[in-house]
């Protein structure tokens, strides 16, 4: 498998798109072949150890479900989607598709992706916070795409965060071996015209929240950071009830001293390349 952005370089695109505008590849996967069969896919959401999803509407209200699943038929020809996380888990022939992108790291990697979607099948208009190329296998799909803005989000189902109506800056049809890059906050939406399967690679951002959450428990589970602040050079106070600037210095030297090369290497090597569906597997006997 290999990829052609268009005729760009890995250097060009990264300089002239990576988190800066979606982009429209066509043919990026000459005689692109599915990683899939619809069949495969379906006996793969049967498995509870599979994170599966269905999509659909529902007298004009979304609907979303969790797998496992094991039937179909009452959701009709039309309008729904199953979608399947972490293919890459399951599906060896998904490495080669990762290896086409490897230009970015694998610690931003967050999954493959596959989406089989019957006509009219979508999952609504809404906004990623991750960078996602959006790779058409089998059939057609109409996407739109909308640029950056204060664009208004609300729950069109416990399950599925919507965005309000946009004016879209690509409004184009997907055919086999097509791709759409799509950067985090571009809202956008996407409508099977025939039955079709896409298959997306995501890589995603961590945020400062995220990671200082993830290392109070690395450094509670390691039992590290437990000095205690020294400061046997405190002056006279005068008001108990504050907390001065050489204090505050001092609970800032105290943080700041704490991260270290080191803890930082060791903490970002175990936090980074976390797979966001990681296997539970069962013990063996």
């Amino acid at each position: 498998m290999q990829l052609d952005i268009n005729g760009l370089t890995p250097a060009q695109f990264l300089a002239e798109y990576w988190q800066k505008k979606p982009l429209v590849i066509r043919q990026g996967f000459k005689h692109f072949q599915d990683l899939i069969s619809p069949e495969e896919l379906a006996g793969l959401a049967m498995d509870e150890l599979v994170e599966s999803r269905r999509v659909y509407q529902q007298a004009g209200q979304w609907q979303a479900e969790f797998g496992p699943f094991d039937s179909y038929d009452h959701l009709g020809e039309r309008d729904w989607t199953l979608i399947v996380q972490a293919l890459n888990n399951w599906v060896p022939d998904a490495e080669a598709l990762i290896q086409c992108f490897d230009f970015i790291p694998r610690w931003r990697l967050d999954d493959v992706m596959v989406s089989f979607a019957t006509p009219g099948g979508g999952v609504g208009p809404h906004i990623d916070l991750y960078d996602v190329f959006i790779c058409q296998g089998s059939g057609r799909r109409r996407w739109r795409v909308g640029d950056l803005g204060p664009h208004k989000e609300f729950a069109a189902h416990p399950a599925l965060l919507h965005t309000e109506a946009f004016e879209p800056i690509i409004d184009t049809e997907l055919l086999p071996g097509d791709i759409l890059y799509i950067p985090p906050g571009f809202p956008h939406d996407g409508i099977t015209l025939e039955q079709s399967l896409s298959f997306s690679v995501g890589y995603r951002t961590a945020s400062a929240k995220d990671m200082v959450s993830a290392l109070a428990d690395h450094l509670s589970e390691q039992d590290l950071g437990t000095q205690q602040i020294e400061d046997p050079d405190r002056e006279l106070t005068t008001r108990s009830g504050c907390v001065d600037n050489r204090d505050l210095a001092r609970l800032r030297t105290q943080l700041t001293n704490m991260l270290t090369d080191e803890l930082v290497s060791e903490f970002s090597g175990r936090y980074l390349t976390q797979s966001k569906c990681a296997l539970d597997l069962p013990d063996e006997p």
